[in-house]
């Protein structure tokens, strides 16, 4: 599988990650010795952080696959949005549990990114469009 810095997924402005459409996106190749069925569009990347442990220790590698569509509620994404300023992951983007509320008319839904570990403050957005949050990958498991 392609290893890839996260600057460079969250720099893909809406593109799923692949070979046809970012050729050469990937950095190094990772074969991972756990049993993972690879699926198209699948990556690791080193997470960076303390608010997913001990699911995802700081700097660790983890496996992302595209996020899909559906149902987003409870399920742990790589997410990015224009508010963001998360240190730990350096920029706009973080991996955190997803939660959100329904829109009222005319208005965008709030979405709530939490971590697991306790001391990690939820990050809360309020998008004013669509457009300002991209929900890049979801985090499949974590390498060992």
């Amino acid at each position: 599988m392609p290893f890839v810095a996260l600057k460079m997924i969250a720099g893909s402005h809406g593109l799923q990650p692949g070979f046809d459409t970012l050729p050469g996106w990937a950095e190094y190749w990772v074969r991972p010795k756990e049993n993972l069925l690879i699926q198209k569009g699948m990556f690791v990347a080193q997470v960076h952080g303390v608010a997913m442990e001990p699911l995802i220790p700081a700097g660790a590698w983890c496996v992302f696959k595209p996020a899909g569509t559906g149902n987003h509620e409870g399920k742990t994404y790589l997410v990015r949005h224009s508010s963001i300023a998360d240190p730990s992951m350096r920029g706009q983007y973080t991996v955190r549990k997803w939660y959100s509320r329904p829109a009222a008319p005319g208005g965008f839904a709030k979405i709530t990114l939490r971590g697991i570990a306790p001391e990690t403050a939820p990050i809360v957005l309020e998008p004013r469009k669509v457009e300002e949050v991209e929900v890049l990958a979801e985090w499949v498991r974590t390498l060992r």
